[in-house]
């Protein structure tokens, strides 16, 4: 998804922050199902965020287009509800 970015995007720049955040993302989702802790989901929320503003920017700039956005906010919020439920399932 970050092909489309500017060379000194990708690393380093936003394109890498991006491709960071989302795999710190999957890494806490994996400890999250582990230890089932609240802290974990509230680091995924941060997550979520942290993702959904690098989109925003990335739009905004023209790195990717609008209906990649879109389509990418709509996963984000998906992933949001999951982990809300997640977190209710087991508090």
């Amino acid at each position: 998804m970050t092909d489309g970015y500017p060379r000194p995007q990708q690393y380093g720049g936003l394109a890498s922050e991006l491709r960071q955040t989302c795999l710190t993302l999957l890494k806490t989702i994996a400890a999250a199902n582990e230890s089932h802790s609240p802290i974990l989901h509230q680091d995924i929320d941060t997550c979520l965020q942290q993702i959904q503003m690098m989109l925003e920017v990335s739009a905004d700039l023209r790195y990717i287009s609008l209906e990649q956005k879109d389509t990418l906010t709509i996963r984000v919020d998906e992933l949001g509800r999951m982990n809300g439920g997640w977190g209710k399932a087991f508090a």
